[in-house]
């Protein structure tokens, strides 16, 4: 009598199976979506200065430079001239502000505060409007971005860059949410 026999590891059909789920495990790794940001007819865009309404005299300088610096890389549109460009992309900062969200309060009278942690905020709103269609791609408004430091070993620009990072990433994710 016959007895089929187990397939051994190293048996050609043992060896297919496993190479071609190796095949699948390592295409999954290196796919990437590509999906969000802007519609294909958006190639360009305008990042015009966003107006200030705080006290803070370069804060839109600021923020115009860092937007230029990551939206080309993360929505993949070139930068171009405001009269060429196929969107813009213009904001108001609404407010500015540093606070002391955390600190230790001395028991004895007359004592200073630990200061152990300042935050800076700021306040926001932004649109991406497409030129040639003539609609708003993408709008938000008293959106706050955070900017979290420590006193004791960094200077409050830290935090400030911190929190146009954040202001900056949400505008990239509002854009890539749209679509």
């Amino acid at each position: 009598m016959l007895h089929a026999s187990p397939k051994r590891p190293g048996s050609p059909a043992r060896l297919a199976s496993l190479l071609a789920a190796a095949a699948l495990l390592l295409s999954g790794c290196v796919y990437s979506f590509t999906g969000g940001g802007l519609p294909p007819t958006i190639r360009t865009l305008a990042v015009v200065p966003f107006e200030n309404d705080t006290p803070e005299p370069v804060l839109s300088t600021d923020v115009q430079l860092q937007l230029q610096d990551q939206i080309p890389r993360k929505l993949g549109v070139r930068l171009a001239d405001q009269r060429s460009a196929h969107a813009v992309l213009r904001g108001r900062i609404t407010r500015f502000d540093e606070t002391t969200p955390n600190f230790r309060p001395n028991p004895g009278p007359g004592e200073r505060v630990d200061v152990l942690g300042r935050q800076v905020n700021i306040t926001f709103e932004a649109e991406i409007y497409d030129v040639r269609g003539d609609r708003v791609l993408w709008k938000g408004s008293g959106i706050s971005a955070l900017g979290n430091y420590r006193p004791d070993v960094e200077q409050a620009q830290a935090g400030r860059a911190r929190a146009i990072d954040e202001m900056v990433q949400k505008i990239i994710e509002g854009a890539q949410s749209q679509w």
